[in-house]
């Protein structure tokens, strides 16, 4: 299990969530 890879696209959910949230 890639720590950096699980990271990165745990941050690239939560950009999304948060850009669609403030839409």
């Amino acid at each position: 299990m890639d720590i950096k890879k699980v990271a990165k696209d745990t941050a690239k959910v939560l950009t999304s969530y948060l850009t669609y949230q403030a839409v």
